[in-house]
């Protein structure tokens, strides 16, 4: 018959605490509550391994409104998260149009954010004003990183946000306007998604200029301004190490801006810093040109640094010659990711306009390396 020992008896708690968290880091795939929740399993299995979960507060940080639960119970299992984690700041992602009581759960706690995400913060509707109030009047001394889905316009009355310690910022918004309002001496990571409006430029210009000092990552997605415009914002951070452009329908990579980006024709190499580099939607400029400009930045030069990652997400087919040279740089030492676009998602899907496969630079050129294959 097998032994009914208990080995874990001999482990310290501090030991027991420690395995619990790791079992938890691989546990939390999406981050939602549930009554099946992992640390809450803990305090099922023993007396001492509930005490050493009650007494770990990185196992209850981590807080997802799940929409499939009653109402009562979701707010009764929030509300004992937010106990058991204290003191520590909080990694939050709720919907900003759920049950008053479970935002105002949220938002009251918004002096311990950390790491936030804030879907569907539709400014004009009343259910955006205690967070719109929370972002004026915390300081947000633990807030690293924050992620808006958010859409119209703050009024104009509302002051400067200051985030100090912010580290990462997303916006994914209908318009730019949100950025105007916001101070982040801080910020290294700067992704705008979506942003449609007129002042574009001025709105993304000044928030630039406000944090080129400190910023080290910029991407840009659909973002509604000329290439020549695009190349003045990017100027405005020459610090850059991390640069992702990625064209709506309406725009498109141009000669303009990938002759800009070569380290020896252009006559002021843009984002001299640069170490990695993804491009993505269609492309007006030649392939060819697309190529040397990343081979011109294959090495360090005078003007600028080792180009050291490349990732492509292009609409336009690949032909062979192309993979080819792109199988060169991986061979170099550059890490190459190639992808083609397989299929269009339905509208309702928002992530991405296209469904997207990697390319096997090294066995797909092989297998198809025949005069005139296209990659579509």
């Amino acid at each position: 018959m097998g032994s009914s020992v208990d080995h874990t008896q001999r482990l310290p708690p501090e030991i027991l605490s420690e395995i619990f968290l790791f079992a938890s880091s691989s546990f939390w795939t999406r981050g939602m509550l549930s009554p099946r929740q992992f640390p809450l399993l803990l305090g099922q299995i023993c007396r001492r391994w509930r005490g050493i979960a009650l007494g770990t507060p990185r196992l209850w940080f981590r807080i997802q409104s799940w929409p499939k639960l009653p109402l009562s119970c979701l707010i009764s299992m929030v509300s004992v998260y937010i106990e058991r984690s204290k003191p520590l700041p909080l990694k939050l992602s709720f919907d900003a149009t759920c049950d008053q009581t479970l935002r105002d759960l949220f938002v009251n706690q918004s002096h311990r954010w950390g790491h936030v995400s804030i879907e569907h913060l539709e400014i004009q509707l009343p259910s955006a004003r205690p967070v719109i109030s929370a972002f004026q009047n915390d300081g947000f001394e633990h807030l690293r990183t924050l992620e808006l889905r958010v859409a119209g316009h703050i009024p104009g009355e509302t002051r400067n946000i200051m985030f100090p310690n912010l580290r990462s910022l997303t916006l994914i918004a209908s318009s730019t306007d949100p950025p105007r309002h916001f101070s982040t001496p801080r910020v290294k990571h700067l992704r705008l998604d979506h942003p449609y409006s007129y002042k574009a430029l001025e709105h993304i210009g000044s928030f630039l200029r406000r944090c080129c000092s400190t910023l080290a990552c910029l991407e840009l997605a659909n973002v509604p301004v000329h290439d020549f415009e695009l190349i003045g914002l990017i100027r405005l951070v020459p610090r850059i190490v991390d640069l992702n452009i990625h064209c709506g329908q309406s725009r498109a990579i141009t000669q303009a801006l990938l002759s800009s980006l070569h380290s020896t024709k252009a006559e002021r190499c843009l984002a001299p810093k640069l170490k990695s580099l993804s491009l993505g939607g269609n492309v007006s400029a030649s392939e060819d040109l697309l190529l040397d400009v990343i081979e011109s930045r294959c090495g360090p030069t005078d003007v600028c640094e080792f180009l050291r990652r490349v990732e492509l997400h292009l609409v336009n087919p690949y032909d062979v010659r192309a993979l080819t040279r792109l199988r060169a740089l991986l061979n170099s030492g550059m890490e190459v990711s190639v992808f083609k676009r397989v299929s269009r998602r339905p509208w309702y899907e928002r992530s991405s306009l296209f469904k997207w496969e990697q390319i096997n630079l090294v066995e797909d050129v092989r297998l198809f390396g025949i005069a005139g294959f296209t990659f579509f």
